[in-house]
């Protein structure tokens, strides 16, 4: 078996103020921890509802549709803004820090993405997401338990200088690990081996 890692194209950032109006977002001057995925039983939303519950001082930005979206609505706290389909240039662009709480995955492009971006990513630890987020270095891989996320998403939240750097080395290890013409690459000599 050989492993090729997808090529990832970075997503163009819109600039934070033009992303808090495209989102209909205030900004308090704190951090927002943006979550994007589909809305449904494989990603658990419903576990990040929890996990902003236990930061009620945090505001969260959750984006995408699917089919526990009303579910999820209805049963966000008043620190969650659940908005529905959006662009992830603007949900990048928005916030300082990326969750993710599924439940399994394969290859996380949407991490790719926001590592290329340079988000910090609070992720479960499932599938392939330690590959993609480099643990305490491009973002925290934790377990499933709702309270273990919110106290990574709390670390980074207090932490600015770490959400910072975490955010350069996020940039600089995805353009060289998921890079399209890595991939075209990997490909190519994959290939030629054969080939011989």
């Amino acid at each position: 078996f050989v492993n090729i890692p997808p090529g990832v194209v970075a997503v163009d950032v819109t600039p934070r103020p033009q992303a808090l109006e495209n989102l209909n977002l205030e900004d308090n001057g704190d951090p927002i921890v943006g979550w994007i995925a589909r809305v449904t039983g494989v990603k658990n939303p419903m576990r990040a509802l929890e996990v902003a519950d236990a930061l009620p001082d945090t505001q969260f930005v959750m984006a995408g549709g699917g089919d526990l979206l009303e579910q999820v609505r209805a049963a966000a706290p008043s620190n969650v803004s659940v908005i529905g389909w959006a662009d992830a240039a603007d949900l990048f662009g928005a916030s300082d820090i990326i969750l993710s709480t599924s439940e399994n995955e394969g290859m996380p492009v949407a991490l790719i993405e926001a590592q290329l971006a340079g988000k910090p990513v609070v992720a479960t630890d499932v599938g392939s997401v330690s590959e993609v987020i480099l643990n305490h270095e491009t973002g925290i891989v934790t377990n499933k338990n709702a309270g273990s996320i919110a106290s990574a998403v709390e670390s980074l939240v207090l932490d600015k200088a770490k959400r910072e750097e975490m955010g350069r080395l996020a940039i600089a290890r995805a353009q060289a690990l998921f890079s399209v013409e890595r991939m075209i690459n990997a490909h190519s000599d994959l290939y030629k081996s054969i080939v011989k």
